[in-house]
């Protein structure tokens, strides 16, 4: 069910009963549309052990990004979901800002899905930062390994020539050896980067 920022709430109160006013859970898989910052810094601080798998999409990416932004270690969780759409609206490109620096800094190595989609026009501000910052995500990729990542797609968000070789780099690396489907559909690169990317997948 898909839960009001009230309701996400009431549930975060829930959780954080002791048994057996709540039932002794083992392992809990939500996805979430609504979250608030203190329920989030809870989440990076572990204080829900019993959570191992977690989908956000949308303004709650930003909210869990910038309360990953305040912890030293890497996100207490087995499994990450994050699906980031980008616009014009002012925020936008301090989302992928905020990703980026947290898979640099190898806080999300739990990610196991990441969906970043533009819907902003390719010449405004917001576009050009977030631009800025896929191309340091695909850096990420080529510096890290990420062994539970499945899924990466990263469609409509200008990635260029350069972004795709750096990106090819941590595949032939074998930085995304789990990695199952990836879509980059709608971008900017060209015979150079599709070359590079042909070139690690053999």
């Amino acid at each position: 069910a898909r839960l009001s920022q009230e309701e996400t709430s009431a549930f975060f109160d829930f959780l954080s009963l002791e048994p057996p006013e709540r039932p002794p859970f083992e392992e809990l898989s939500i996805s979430l549309f609504g979250l608030s910052s203190s329920h989030a810094e809870k989440i990076c601080q572990g204080e829900f052990p019993f959570l191992s798998s977690l989908g956000v999409k949308g303004q709650v990416g930003l909210c869990l990004l910038e309360a990953v932004s305040k912890i030293v270690g890497p996100l207490p969780l087995m499994s990450l979901e994050l699906d980031v759409s980008l616009d014009d609206k002012e925020g936008s490109s301090r989302r992928v800002s905020l990703l980026a620096e947290a898979l640099l800094a190898g806080k999300l190595c739990c990610l196991s899905s990441l969906k970043l989609f533009a819907v902003c026009s390719p010449v405004s501000v917001e576009a050009v930062e977030s631009t800025r910052a896929v191309t340091q995500i695909c850096s990420a990729f080529s510096f890290l390994y990420f062994p539970r990542l499945l899924g990466l797609s990263l469609s409509s968000c200008g990635l260029s020539d350069g972004g795709m070789t750096v990106l090819a780099e941590g595949i032939g690396k074998g930085h995304l050896a789990c990695l199952q489907t990836l879509n980059l559909e709608r971008n900017a690169f060209g015979r150079e980067g599709m070359k590079a990317l042909m070139a690690a997948a053999e």
